[in-house]
This record gives C-alpha cells, structure tokens and sequence, in this order.
C-alpha cells in the first residue's frame, strides 16, 4: 500500500495490521513521475485531493486493486477510467 501523504497514527496503526505500507515523505503534492514510479509496485494506493491519478498513471500498475482517497471529493482520480481497468475507488 502507497500513502502520498502520512495519515493520523490510529490509522497507519490500523493499516500496517493488514498491510506492507510506504509513505511518500517529501514534496507535496507528490510529483507524478515519483508517483509513477513507486505504484508500478503497489496493490493499493491511499493519495489526497491534490494528488492526480490519471489514466497514465493507472495503467502503470498491473497489481494496483485499489484506490482511496483521503478527502470527500474524488474528481482528482480519473474514476471513470480506474473501473474500466477494474482499479476499484
């Protein structure tokens, strides 16, 4: 599991029980081709309203199952195109 951003210790808590978990710790937003490097090798990705997740970037991960956002909103994830790939939000 990706994390673009680190998240409350309760919930990093909760996901390291169930999950081998990285966490982007620098530039905000994370830069795309940083981004696309490192979810060529995840299951799951965890990112925030600012980070962009377009169809470039989906199709780079064959193993990506699913994508989860840390905000109300998702209109920053290419949602249309992640269930046609079976990338579930």
């Amino acid at each position: 599991m990706f994390l673009t951003r680190i998240l409350h210790d309760f919930a990093l808590k909760e996901l390291k029980k169930r999950y081998q978990i990285e966490i982007h710790s620098g530039k905000i937003p994370i830069p795309q081709t940083k981004l696309q490097s490192k979810i060529k090798e995840m299951d799951g990705l965890i990112c925030f309203p600012y980070d962009k997740i377009n169809k470039a970037t989906i199709d780079l991960d064959k193993n990506l199952k699913v994508i989860s956002t840390y905000s109300v909103g998702f209109d920053h994830i290419d949602t249309e195109y992640a269930k046609k790939k079976r990338k579930f939000v």
